[in-house]
């Protein structure tokens, strides 16, 4: 959410967007600070970022994948790693409007340098096990916080629903969906 910005947000490079509002907007998102503001919420200080300030940097040192309730890979910088899970891989595209096959397939550990890897196609865990193991303490400290999934996979059960079983590690710090 905007509140204001003086004129514009700066998008990508030199380019802008113009971004206007009335005054009740504003007045009315300055209401929902003060109602937030004794509440601890999800999120960081982005405001360098958005408003293009020189030097900006993601106030995050790591950023956590969770599908569902499952941490599946954490990212700190240049580098991924990919944590073990089970996912549902398409096998056969589908054709005439109709779903190809999927099956399930599996993901081991791995670690991806981003910057000279996009398509995340060679694993470079066994060159840096020094930052293997920073971004497991990562995950570690994000179990703990937030919590993990553990699935189980019935790769006989055909139906996509009943084929898994999600058994869900509470962590310290969740709330309940809707909850602030």
């Amino acid at each position: 959410m905007v509140a204001w910005v003086s004129h514009h947000v700066t998008q990508r490079g030199n380019r802008r967007a113009d971004v206007f509002w009335t005054d009740e907007d504003r007045r009315r998102y300055l209401v929902l600070l003060q109602e937030y503001a004794a509440k601890p919420i999800d999120g960081k200080d982005i405001w360098p970022l958005m408003s293009g300030q020189p030097g900006a940097k993601s106030p995050h040192a790591a950023f956590l994948y969770y599908n569902a309730w499952q941490l599946e890979a954490v990212r700190s910088g240049k580098w991924k790693l990919v944590l073990p899970h089970q996912y549902y891989a398409v096998a056969e595209p589908g054709k005439d409007g109709m779903p190809g096959k999927h099956v399930w397939a599996g993901m081991t550990l791995a670690l991806y340098d981003l910057e000279n890897d996009i398509g995340e196609q060679a694993d470079v865990s066994g060159d840096h096990p020094d930052v293997v193991d920073r971004l497991l303490a990562l995950v570690a400290e994000a179990r703990e916080d937030l919590g993990d999934g553990v699935m189980q996979v019935n790769p006989e059960e055909k139906d996509f629903f009943r084929s898994r079983r999600l058994y869900r590690i509470p962590g310290k710090n969740t709330r309940p969906p809707g909850r602030a």
